[in-house]
Parts: C-alpha cells; structure tokens; sequence
C-alpha cells in the first residue's frame, strides 16, 4: 500500500489518515503508527545516525497494532510522510498460546527464545537463504544486539497475507523475524536498501 500525507497534516493529525475518495482499500487499513512511537523512532534515528549509511527514509514497526492491520511502516527521512505500509509477522516466543494472537504479549532478545525483539537495528546486505530474498538486520541495543546471531531478518512466508487480513485472521508467527507477504517483499527490501535505520517497539516508551 502506498499513502502520502503532506508533514503538517501527518504529524498535526497523529498519524491519522484516511484515502482519496477515488481509492477503495480492498482490506483493512491501521491510522498509520501512534504520534508517540514515532517521536521515540525519529529520536532514535538520530542517536543511532553514525551508524547509518543509507540516505533514504526509515522503517517502524508498531507492535501494539493487531497483526491483520498494517503496521510495518515506511517512512520519509525526516519522518513526515508516510511511504509505505505492510502487514508483518511477530515471534512465536511473543506470542506462547496454541492460537496466534494478532498483539504479541512479551519480547526477548535471547538465542532460542524464537521471540520479537524490539529497539533499533540497521539494515545490512540483501541474501537469499532459507525462505528466499531477505534483508539482514543488525540490532544496535541491548533488547536486540543478538539480532544477527539469531538470524533476526525481512523476509516472506505464506503465514503472513492480505487474505489472512481479509478474514481479520492474526498472521502466522514466526521465529523472531520480520515476515512480509509474498507481493511486498521486493519492494520493501528495495525501499530500505542497505544501511538504513528500522526500529521497532509496541506502542511509545511514555
């Protein structure tokens, strides 16, 4: 999904959003990430600024938005518009119960723990591996600084879809890695590139 919104009215309007009246969103549709955690993601993005290399704009995944609604975000530099949107996944290790839940409950940064971990990461190259294209990630704090060793990464999986969406069905969980569906991968892979800031957290830290 692709939206833009002018900075006054995106900022101004805590993120809220709604389409054109000539666009008819075929599924469910999340107001963008709460005005708070994109604050703490702005305020990150420049602490962490030595150790980015891409110029482009950054991600943010709001945990506290259910699963079937879009809450992988893609934003400007300055964080301003917002680029794109997608659904994603959360660890199986955030989420214990035999049902998947669409909020995930709990995080971890430790090997095995097969959860989401949180915080501020780097994006590194682009590989193909076990499930297909897919997109490093380097945790920068201690919530996540196993990220690499835990082969935390953007890739795709069948678990996570618009269908699913459709029948407001939580997404399949993973095992700690950022799952996009199938159609948006490349462009979100693209869109990042290689040294580009991505931070995630549920809900705001205040």
């Amino acid at each position: 999904m692709d939206f833009r919104l002018d900075r006054r009215s995106f900022l101004a309007g805590a993120l809220a959003f709604t389409a054109p009246a000539s666009q008819t969103l075929a599924q469910p549709a999340s107001d963008g990430p709460g005005a708070g955690i994109l604050r703490d993601a702005i305020e990150s993005r420049r602490r962490w600024a030595g150790a980015l290399t891409g110029r482009g704009g950054f991600g943010l995944v709001d945990f506290s938005i259910p699963s079937y609604y879009p809450r992988f975000f893609i934003l400007s530099a300055d964080g301003g518009t917002l680029l794109k949107s997608y659904y994603v996944s959360h660890g199986r290790g955030s989420d214990p119960g035999t049902v998947a839940s669409p909020i995930p409950s709990s995080f971890s940064n430790a090997p095995k723990s097969k959860a989401s971990c949180i915080g501020a990461f780097v994006t590194l190259d682009q590989y193909v591996g076990e499930h297909g294209e897919s997109l490093r990630l380097r945790g920068l704090e201690a919530t996540n600084d196993n990220a690499e060793k835990r082969y935390i990464v953007i890739h795709t999986a069948p678990y996570v879809s618009e269908a699913r969406a459709r029948a407001t069905i939580p997404m399949g969980r993973s095992f700690g890695c950022f799952v996009v569906p199938k159609p948006d991968l490349a462009e979100a892979i693209e869109t990042l590139g290689t040294g580009s800031f991505l931070y995630a957290a549920k809900g705001a830290s205040t």
